[in-house]
């Protein structure tokens, strides 16, 4: 029973982490767009 029941609740997280990967390859690519976006004003300050 108790067996069970962990896997079944690890194959349930699972399912979510795979839900979760598409809209946080997402995120990071918008930090990163933002981050490229302050490398280039501090640059144009700078000079």
């Amino acid at each position: 029973m108790n067996k069970n029941t962990q896997k079944n609740s690890n194959s349930s997280m699972n399912q979510n982490l795979v839900k979760m990967l598409p809209n946080e390859e997402h995120e990071s690519q918008r930090l990163t767009g933002t981050l490229d976006d302050i490398v280039n004003k501090s640059k144009r300050i700078m000079d």
